[in-house]
């Protein structure tokens, strides 16, 4: 069964420029703790971004796929829903995998995912041979970029 906040996810919107695009309108899922009795609990937040692309460097000899998450501050429930604790109950739970850029645990909602897929595809058609380059570092478990400059 599909989780309430996650069906009722704004519906986002694409921008598309040349080898990045930006996804806004993303709501993301923060896992998060409580100080108190220190359970997880989970919170969103709205008007988040997803920046997605290709990084092409040295005259298109180096192509590698990115994909930053840029969520809006997560508003966390007034108490706790396990202990009933107000205040500063929540803070985020850190994210313990060297492999994962992101600080925290979070997750986007909604139809994010299809859209970045959408952009996937549309690279792909403009720019295959780049598009292969980036597939096979993946493949070889080069690191990928992170989102250029002013992307």
């Amino acid at each position: 069964m599909l989780h309430p906040m996650a069906a009722t996810a704004p519906p986002t919107t694409l921008t598309f420029n040349s080898t990045h695009a930006v996804i806004t309108g993303v709501r993301y899922q923060h896992l998060g703790t409580c100080r108190v009795c220190r359970k997880s609990s989970h919170t969103w937040s709205d008007n988040g971004e997803l920046r997605v692309g290709l990084h092409i460097r040295n005259n298109g000899k180096t192509c590698r796929w990115y994909s930053e998450l840029h969520p809006a501050p997560p508003v966390p429930h007034d108490a706790c829903p396990h202990c009933g604790a107000t205040g500063r109950w929540w803070y985020p739970m850190r994210n313990t995998s060297p492999l994962d850029s992101n600080p925290y645990y979070v997750s986007a909602m909604g139809d994010a995912y299809e859209r970045e897929q959408e952009v996937y595809a549309r690279l792909r058609e403009v720019r295959p041979e780049a598009c292969e380059r980036a597939d096979r570092a993946d493949a070889r478990g080069h690191k990928r970029f992170p989102a250029p400059k002013g992307a």
